[in-house]
This record gives structure tokens, C-alpha cells and sequence, in this order.
């Protein structure tokens, strides 16, 4: 029975046994940075429901800082978008 590494930096076993049980780099990865984000989503709510006091101010706030992450991802586009194409190239 030999192993062949699959796409993942894992090992994938040529039995029809199952998955074999192991982590690769980017697995692992992924895990982590999954972790760091779900961790950060179902904490920071919490937080600032006890300092805002009130369910309404709490998606107000939501919602103004989505707003700006949407501003902020979308205007470095529309402004190169205004300049001529080789010279948007150089835009950072």
C-alpha cells in the first residue's frame, strides 16, 4: 500500500479504506485563519451590545461599519477606473 501526496501537501491513501487522517499545510491553514474570524464574529457582537445598551444602536453600528468596509473596498476601483487604462495600472 503506497501514499501519493494529493493537492492539499497531505497523503492520500490508494486503499478504498476511507480518508486517511491526516493535515496538510494548507488545511491546517485554513483551520486557523477560520478560527481567528469565527472567534472575532460571535465575540465582538457581545462586546459592543453591553457598551451600546440598546439593540437598535447595536445594528446602527453594524451596519455604518459595513457601510464604510463596502466605501472602503469600492472607491480604490471606481477611482482607477476614472484614469486612463495604463497609467490605472500604476494606481495603488
Amino acid at each position: 500500500m503506497t501514499a501519493a501526496p494529493n493537492d492539499r501537501g497531505g497523503e492520500r491513501s490508494q486503499s478504498s479504506h476511507g480518508l486517511l487522517p491526516s493535515l496538510g499545510l494548507f488545511t491546517s491553514t485554513m483551520m486557523v485563519i477560520g478560527g481567528v474570524i469565527g472567534s472575532g464574529i460571535f465575540r465582538k457582537p457581545g462586546v459592543m451590545a453591553s457598551q451600546l445598551g440598546s439593540p437598535g444602536w447595536l445594528i446602527g453600528a453594524l451596519v455604518l461599519a459595513l457601510v464604510g468596509a463596502a466605501a472602503g473596498a469600492v472607491y480604490p476601483a471606481l477611482r482607477a477606473a476614472s484614469y486612463d487604462p495604463v497609467v490605472a495600472l500604476a494606481y495603488e
